[in-house]
């Protein structure tokens, strides 16, 4: 059909050429290895940063357009691993996010750091003991 010159509906999940165009238009850095969600969230804190704002960490501190900004941050620093390398770099060269180090991860919890919370909720000060 193309080679006929007549115009090919985009497979499922594939991007039209004009929609591309278009993005790229407004964001030439967008790119499809990752999803719009991603580039929206990046692009609604870099505005908060260019327009003055500080680098948010906190949770619901500021929300815009239904984003949780700080979250969003919070995130990605927990969640760099996952990250592509070029959205690792993207995030530290232009936002200067870094990934979280492990003194700010919280650490594994075990039965022992457990038991005061479940016996708070139980009413219970010694732990029951399968036998």
């Amino acid at each position: 059909m193309r080679a006929a010159g007549r115009p090919v509906r985009p497979a499922a999940g594939a991007m039209a050429q004009a929609r591309q165009d278009e993005l790229d238009a407004i964001d030439p850095g967008w790119c499809p290895a990752w999803d719009t969600g991603w580039h929206w969230c990046y692009r609604l804190v870099q505005n908060h940063v260019q327009a003055g704002g500080t680098l948010l960490e906190a949770a619901g501190d500021v929300v815009v357009q239904g984003k949780d900004l700080g979250r969003w941050v919070t995130a990605q620093r927990f969640g760099w691993e996952q990250l592509l390398p070029i959205q690792q770099w993207i995030l530290g060269n232009t936002l200067k996010i870094t990934p979280a180090g492990e003194e700010e991860r919280p650490g594994k919890r075990t039965q022992d750091t457990m038991w005061p919370s479940i016996s708070r909720r139980h009413g219970s000060s010694t732990p029951v003991r399968d036998t």
